[in-house]
């Protein structure tokens, strides 16, 4: 078994209602999801078109670009 070592403030707590297997592929979601939001070159403010918005990757990407302060809810016209 390996074991690596992290800063206790780079982790949280897996929410009892997700299971671990989902936990796990979060993080490779979630990067996945940033890194495309940073090569587009995508700008606060900006109107943007997530196609695949109800997949893992583009909830995720409407998500991140709702709170990371790129524009509010009403200008990503996602599915409600």
């Amino acid at each position: 078994m390996r074991y690596i070592v992290i800063d206790a403030d780079k982790v949280s707590r897996k929410p009892r209602t997700v299971s671990h297997i989902e936990a796990a592929s979060l993080a490779l979601v979630a990067q996945t999801a940033l890194q495309m939001l940073d090569r587009a070159g995508v700008q606060k403010g900006q109107k943007v078109l997530i196609h695949g918005a109800g997949g893992a990757v583009g909830s995720v990407a409407c998500r991140q670009h709702t709170i990371g302060g790129y524009c509010n809810r009403h200008s990503l016209g996602h599915q409600r």
